[in-house]
């Protein structure tokens, strides 16, 4: 009688202490949901914040300045057209070209070829700008839809470490822009006949920097997230691994008992 209360004493507390692991592991299961669920929350706010700012950037003509003596005229290059403040609207740059605003014809230490021909220049460059963050746009649209795919998933199953991919779609936007920018600065930077002008870049060009930055910094914090999750994971694997081997051997011992 007593060995059989003292067998159901111990039966209790085993099934006691797999209760409290289980209570665990849930626990940390809870936390790490939760800490998948920010993270995730961020990127789609960051994404959205930066799809906001570089379509700012794309849309506002404040891209390039240019400020032509004696009396202070200005011009903005934007990615595919001009603005001349003079006659207050914007050209192609074919059309800016042939007409009399253009800035050319006010600098007298180059010749109108060479002039024009930097001006065609900076018409490839802002093409190729215009092209790269684009790309980076679509690639931002497709991340936040993505995104919100994946935390409507989270409340059906919890197999997500397999749609946690999205270090190279951050490789292409980051890499898009980056490139659009660092083409663009340079090459009007070593333009010759800017040289004789005043110049400097505009608000859209300080703002898509902002942007890119940001996407740089959030791509490391989302990949240290990526390693937290992963290591959360694989400690989950090793608890539930270590449980059903205590009540593999409880169950062999309490069949021992009997």
């Amino acid at each position: 009688m007593i060995n059989n209360s003292l067998l159901s004493e111990e039966i209790d507390l085993s099934k006691a202490s797999i209760r409290n692991d289980k209570e665990i592991v849930l626990m940390q299961s809870a936390m790490r949901y939760k800490t998948i669920k920010n993270n995730l929350q961020l990127v789609m706010i960051l994404n959205f914040i930066c799809l906001v700012g570089t379509t700012f950037a794309m849309a506002f003509y404040q891209w390039f300045l240019i400020v032509l003596p004696p009396n202070d005229t200005r011009i903005w290059l934007n990615l595919l057209y001009v603005y001349d403040k003079v006659v207050e609207k914007y050209m192609s740059y074919k059309t800016y070209e042939k007409s009399q605003q253009n800035f050319c014809n006010y600098i007298s230490n180059l010749s109108q070829q060479q002039c024009l021909h930097e001006l065609e220049i900076l018409e490839s460059i802002g093409i190729f700008c215009f092209c790269c963050i684009l790309v980076s746009l679509v690639f931002l649209s497709y991340d936040i839809i993505r995104l919100k795919h994946l935390l409507k998933a989270f409340e059906q199953q919890q197999k997500y470490e397999s749609r946690l991919k999205g270090v190279i779609v951050y490789s292409i936007i980051i890499f898009g822009q980056s490139i659009s920018l660092l083409v663009y600065f340079f090459t009007t930077v070593f333009l010759k006949s800017l040289k004789q002008i005043e110049t400097h870049f505009g608000t859209s060009f300080w703002v898509n920097l902002f942007c890119c930055i940001s996407l740089i910094i959030f791509a490391i914090y989302y990949r240290k997230s990526k390693g937290r999750i992963l290591r959360f994971q694989i400690m989950e694997k090793l608890i539930n691994q270590e449980l059903a081997e205590e009540s593999i051997n409880q169950q062999e011992s309490s069949e021992m008992h009997f």
